[in-house]
């Protein structure tokens, strides 16, 4: 019997600090045994209980609550390992280390900060200035976003960013997501300010109407939504659900969806052309961020039902004028002379809708026509990827509700309708397309893409849902035997031999970004696909197929336990651990 505390790949589970009565939070001992209360005691973590997935009535609760285990704050000069900061410190330019400074005046800013949002009254206490990350540390962390984050979600104009004009909350969350790929870190940043920084954060949005206006702020919440949805801290990933909400929401306010050039304004003849230029540099740079930040909310919102099999917030519908990033030699132009070079006689760079990648996908293999080929980059290629995936699952959404093994009444309901049959061999044309398209005819496709390309095709062979059931997701007998049915099923299929085959080539894929080094590059991807193949192996041994040696579950765990990126991922391995006893 699988055992019943399982928690499914849609409901992370972990530590999270949380901010109760300061006299109900244990002391902490440091190393010499001396009592130290950091951060006012209430910044103490809370080890949660990882067997209360999933949430039940309280009042029916009735297993003895376990002994919280505590992690204390460490100095401000304890945070990282110093040899991992000086040997990142030396791959940087002296052009990147200017671009990415962090002083004791900005360190003073962000405690102010957060000093000014704490409240005695509600368990949020002001920093311990002692304990702070000091600004070797907070530098470090601001690099790690750049090399990490910013290719997933390339919003920041890095030319013109300033760490001394940028908003201190939106220093505080590129650096919380940052901090997730220290190796020597182990999410201690996050663990202890996750939950104050989201609280603040959020009452100040709560305040003032007008807060989520700004673009500054709904990337701010962008970057803790992403941050709280991954770092495997379980108050954290319900505040990323019920915040991506509120950030589809922002977003449509401020028609991030459609950033259509508007008509200009040539304001005062008497501005010199170098001033005009400079100013068309400007407009446009702000344009181009909205574009982005639309951009990548949208790969947010993706995410859920690729990644944690719930609905998206955004419509297809409101996607039509969406339009994907300009080529990388704009946006990293240094200044506006440089950008004009670029530019010639245009007024802005070119750029393509993203309707167009999407029906050489969709469209174009149906109607036999050649499609027009749109050349785009990496992160283009992914939320393709991304946006393809939603189309499978709400086909899945409708395959579960006429194959429902609760509700079969007869021989007749037992097989997918003709319209489902030929709607899933549109979606299997529509991700040969794009492979053959994006990746085998031009430049490679990033990993994460490819990931998302194999778990795609494993989507459109077997319900995930299942497999989590009959893993014990919802502890119930009855889910268990009908997921284990349908299962069973599939086991026997002649199609399950091509399930298999994907499953194979999708943890070959996640080995080989690991032994390469690479894994920070798709933290978000390879987590799923390693806690999904791994338990598609488990689930095939255990109803009667042959897994080969090389592809056990305890290897797709142990790879997960390498994985420093994202605390989700530790999260996964312990739970395929419970499979391999």
């Amino acid at each position: 019997m699988p055992p019943p505390d399982f928690v499914a790949a849609s409901m992370p589970v972990s530590q999270d600090p949380s901010h109760p009565n300061p006299q109900s939070i244990p002391s902490l001992v440091s190393e010499q045994g001396e009592n130290e209360a950091p951060f006012g005691e209430s910044q103490a973590m809370l080890i949660e209980d990882r067997n209360n997935w999933p949430d039940v009535d309280c009042i029916q609760e009735s297993i003895p609550p376990r002994e919280a285990a505590t992690l204390g704050v460490p100095d401000s000069d304890a945070w990282v390992d110093p040899g991992e900061v000086s040997s990142f410190c030396g791959s940087l330019s002296d052009e990147d280390a200017q671009c990415y400074m962090v002083d004791v005046d900005i360190r003073t800013r962000l405690i102010t900060a957060l000093e000014k949002e704490s409240s005695v009254k509600d368990g949020l206490l002001p920093p311990d200035g002692t304990k702070f990350p000091n600004p070797r540390t907070l530098r470090h962390f601001l690099q790690l976003f750049f090399e990490y984050m910013q290719p997933r979600f390339p919003i920041l104009h890095q030319p013109t960013f300033s760490t001394a004009t940028a908003p201190p909350f939106l220093l505080l969350a590129m650096m919380l997501l940052g901090s997730s790929h220290s190796p020597t870190n182990h999410g201690r940043f996050v663990a202890v300010y996750i939950g104050s920084v989201v609280t603040m954060f959020s009452r100040m949005q709560a305040l003032d109407t007008a807060f989520l206006r700004e673009t500054n702020n709904i990337l701010t919440l962008l970057f803790l939504c992403v941050s709280s949805a991954w770092c495997g801290h379980k108050s954290a990933f319900e505040f990323a659900e019920g915040a991506r909400g509120i950030l589809v929401t922002a977003c449509r306010r401020c028609r991030l969806l459609d950033c259509r050039l508007k008509p200009s304004n040539d304001g005062d003849g008497a501005v010199s052309q170098r001033a005009k230029l400079h100013q068309s540099w400007q407009s446009w740079i702000r344009m181009e961020q909205r574009k982005r930040l639309g951009l990548s909310i949208h790969t947010f919102d993706l995410q859920f039902p690729a990644l944690f099999h719930n609905q998206p917030y955004i419509s297809k519908s409101e996607t039509v004028n969406l339009v994907l990033p300009c080529p990388d030699t704009f946006w990293e132009a240094k200044s506006a002379a440089a950008w004009k070079v670029l530019l010639g006689p245009a007024e802005i760079p070119p750029s393509t809708y993203f309707m167009v990648p999407l029906d050489t996908c969709l469209l174009y293999p149906a109607t036999k026509w050649d499609p027009p080929y749109a050349p785009i980059d990496s992160f283009s290629k992914t939320i393709l990827m991304y946006a393809l995936f939603t189309h499978i699952f709400e086909w899945r959404q409708s395959v579960n509700i006429v194959q429902h093994s609760a509700f079969i009444r007869g021989p007749e309901g037992t097989e997918m309708g003709e319209g489902l049959v030929e709607r899933q061999e549109w979606l299997r044309d529509g991700l040969d397309a794009w492979i053959s398209t994006y990746h085998q005819s031009g430049d490679s496709a990033p990993d994460a893409a490819l990931l998302l390309h194999f778990l795609a095709q494993i989507h459109l062979d077997i319900n995930v849902s299942d497999l989590h059931l009959y893993a014990g997701r919802s502890g119930l007998s009855e889910d268990i035997k009908l997921a284990k049915d349908s299962l069973r099923s599939w086991c026997r299929s002649p199609g399950s031999e091509r399930t298999m085959h994907n499953v194979y080539g999708m943890l070959n894929l996640a080995y080989q970004i690991i032994e390469r080094r690479s894994e920070h590059q798709c933290g978000f991807e390879i987590s799923v696909a390693l806690f999904t193949g791994g338990l598609t192996c488990w689930v095939y041994e255990k109803l009667g197929g042959q897994v080969p040696v090389g592809f056990q579950i305890n290897l797709a765990s142990d790879a997960l336990e390498k994985l420093t990126c994202w605390g989700i991922c530790s999260n996964f391995a312990q739970i395929l651990k419970r499979f391999t006893k």
